[in-house]
């Protein structure tokens, strides 16, 4: 059982007290159940993002759908891990062909602005007459460019 509690303002735990800089630093401190004696980790915002990567990759390689998009996010913002847009992009068209409604989005976002991949209209409105036929949703073409 895992249970988060998220650090706020000025609490502070008994360890961490006297360490104001550390304080600051600390943004989960996560309470692990292990055969009923409680352990607390307390993190960094770097340990932090960088172990959501690290779980993201091993679930991506395992062929997770659900962690494809996450990774790809993980990967444009380089949260966790180095920024890198063609990567990004890799995991966000993966998780596009498998049916996932937002990295379809993401993908045209990529492609109307070349995050990852060059400029590309036609893939633009490919990508985008399948979210209107998968998904029944209607929009105008020109939210692509200006929405």
């Amino acid at each position: 059982m895992v249970c988060f509690f998220w650090i706020c303002g000025s609490k502070s735990y008994n360890d961490v007290d006297n360490d104001k800089q550390k304080q600051q630093k600390i943004t989960r401190v996560s309470s692990l159940d292990i055969k009923s004696k409680p352990i607390i980790i307390l993190e960094t915002p770097e340990e932090t993002a960088n172990r959501e990567f690290q779980f993201c990759l091993f679930h991506a390689r395992q062929n997770s759908r659900r962690s494809f998009q996450k990774l790809g996010w993980h990967y444009l913002s380089g949260n966790g891990t180095r920024k890198d847009e063609r990567l990004a992009f890799f995991w966000f068209l993966k998780s596009a062909q498998d049916g996932n409604k937002y990295s379809q989005y993401s993908v045209v976002w990529c492609y109307r602005n070349g995050i990852g991949t060059t400029k590309d209209i036609h893939e633009v409105f490919k990508w985008y007459r399948k979210i209107r036929v998968k998904w029944n949703i209607r929009m105008d073409p020109m939210d692509i460019f200006f929405g």
